[in-house]
């Protein structure tokens, strides 16, 4: 049986890690980590075990990718938390308005509400009133003989 010597937790957006020390019966150091990913229709979980001599190489080739990082992508932060996502879901719902109206009420993207809707499996529709066109009845003309 293993015995836990240190237990912390980082929960992330769409996961979960726990980082911990374990003793094994044999006196012999190991950390864990462990992810669960949730999604809407799972949950994956994913262990990693090492010993703590390979600790600082881990870390450093880990600080090395990180310093890479800027160099090749963009992040782009979302700026809906999950307060703003629940508010923008019942506005969109309840008072009928449209996406590029919540886009500009909550500084975002039209793309970015769209794949928080399709996410959250609502409906896209227009709220738009339709114009009507105007329609010309013609009337067939008979020729009088």
């Amino acid at each position: 049986m293993e015995e836990i010597l240190k237990s912390t937790i980082h929960n992330d957006n769409k996961s979960s890690y726990k980082l911990e020390l374990r003793r094994t019966l044999g006196d012999k150091l190991y950390i864990v980590i462990e992810q669960k990913v949730y999604s809407g229709l799972y949950e994956a979980t994913e262990i990693i075990k090492f010993r703590p001599s390979s600790l600082e190489s881990i870390i450093q080739i880990l600080t090395d990718i990180q310093n890479e990082i800027p160099k090749y992508v963009t992040v782009e932060k979302s700026r809906l938390n999950p307060s703003n996502k629940q508010e923008l879901i019942r506005r969109y719902l309840n008072t009928g308005l449209e996406i590029e109206t919540l886009a500009v009420q909550f500084d975002s993207s039209v793309d970015e509400i769209k794949e928080l809707f399709i996410k959250e499996g609502i409906a896209i529709t227009s709220n738009k009133i339709p114009k009507e066109k105007s329609r010309r009845f013609w009337q067939k003309r008979r020729r009088v003989r």
